[in-house]
């Protein structure tokens, strides 16, 4: 018999990070009071003009990405079928924002079962001078979650008081299905209590 601890423990270990970082949303709607976040993105007019897409080979046959606005929801489908590595991704465009002053990066979001979608997530954040921590968010499923990322884990606060944009990002090496649908209700920065914002 072969020995499974190693495949046990990597799955609870992405359980434990899902679980860490997911607010079951069964009503579809922001679960914490108004006076504690603000609106980084949520998809109304206003979201249209700050998403963008980008593709790692940006006249590749082969791989897609395609953002669409619907009833304030952002539609993001991708192909990252390959024979070579290859990533794209959509960009939220931040203007400079300090993110040193929230605690939590909050992003309501699923995926689509019809079409498939990835359970895990690759988040990215830039500031002015290079890429900062990479996050893998776990946990997606079929159903609106309200995903919790700790602001620390993209990087220290002297790095996040100048954020220029932040990504979701689909590689062909990590992202399983090759092909799906993923929507995202909206973005959103929940304040730390010593905030005066």
């Amino acid at each position: 018999m072969k020995n499974a601890s190693g495949p046990v423990f990597i799955f609870l270990f992405f359980l434990f990070l899902a679980a860490g970082c997911m607010r079951q949303d069964n009503n579809n709607i922001l679960t914490l009071p108004a006076a504690k976040y603000i609106v980084l993105a949520n998809f109304d007019n206003i979201g249209k003009d700050i998403v963008d897409t980008w593709n790692y080979i940006p006249d590749s046959l082969e791989t897609s990405i395609q953002a669409e606005i619907e009833n304030k929801i952002l539609k993001i489908t991708y192909d990252v079928i390959s024979e070579d590595y290859t990533c794209n991704g959509i960009s939220l465009d931040l203007g400079g924002k300090d993110f040193s002053l929230y605690k939590t990066l909050l992003i309501i979001a699923k995926g689509d079962r019809a079409a498939g979608f990835p359970e895990i997530l690759t988040l990215e954040m830039f500031n002015k001078e290079r890429k900062l921590n990479t996050f893998f968010l776990s946990g997606l499923t079929e159903r609106w979650n309200t995903f919790a990322v700790p602001i620390k884990k993209f990087g220290v606060l002297s790095e996040l008081s100048d954020l220029q944009e932040f990504r979701v990002v689909f590689c062909s090496r990590n992202t399983v299905p090759g092909t799906g649908v993923v929507y995202i209700k909206g973005v959103y920065l929940e304040k730390r209590k010593e905030s005066a914002l």
